[in-house]
């Protein structure tokens, strides 16, 4: 005999992680929740034809949520931030190519203020990597300029970057390919540049540094 799955089954697989969000943002407004520095395993729902991923990260006493809702090549990033330590709280929506990779907070210009970074890659095989980048200022969230036009550059660049960071430095590290290389198998060895968080002209730039 088949059983007919019943309402509490529907609510739990519908509206379960939408529940779990929203109990876990009320619970970042306590002071006593210990910080975890991970992402934890993402929440996936669908809303009509979109498919909805929740990632929530934990870090030096930021509370941070991604909500990207998928809708053909792009999605739509959500960024909310809480800040534990000054009782503040940021949010900012982008459009995004591709999944993210990983997070990190840090003060790369020793300021003072915090820093929030979202490694991406994007879809498609060559997983061409990209920073976004935010500091969390006295008024709101600050956009951290990044470029990939060194690496574009390089004709031995064909994607596949990580990225990482080595205070008081941003890395991206890649393959190199050589003319004859296939997709899967670079041979030249790798590159890894060094960016430093400079102000310009009022404006947040990682910019390329030779060490």
């Amino acid at each position: 005999m088949i059983n007919k799955p019943t309402i509490s089954h529907f609510f739990y697989k519908k509206l379960g992680p939408i529940l779990f969000f929203m109990l876990w943002m009320g619970c970042a407004n306590d002071p006593k929740t210990t910080a975890t520095p991970m992402i934890a395993s993402p929440d996936s729902i669908h809303i009509g034809d979109s498919e909805v991923e929740i990632k929530r990260i934990r870090k030096d006493g930021l509370d941070i949520a991604l909500t990207s809702k998928k809708d053909r090549l792009m999605s739509e990033l959500q960024v909310d931030i809480k800040d534990s330590t000054q009782s503040k709280q940021y949010t900012t929506k982008l459009q995004l190519d591709g999944q993210i990779q990983d997070v990190h907070v840090t003060d790369l210009n020793n300021d003072g203020l915090k820093e929030v970074y979202i490694f991406n890659t994007s879809s498609g095989s060559g997983s061409y990597g990209d920073v976004i980048g935010y500091q969390l200022g006295k008024s709101g969230l600050d956009t951290i300029l990044f470029s990939s036009a060194d690496a574009n550059a390089d004709e031995n660049y064909m994607g596949h970057d990580s990225f990482y960071i080595k205070y008081p430095y941003l890395y991206r590290k890649y393959p190199k390919y050589r003319e004859i290389d296939p997709n899967c198998c670079p041979t030249g060895g790798t590159r890894n540049i060094a960016y430093k968080l400079i102000k310009q002209r009022g404006r947040l730039i990682l910019k390329q540094t030779k060490l």
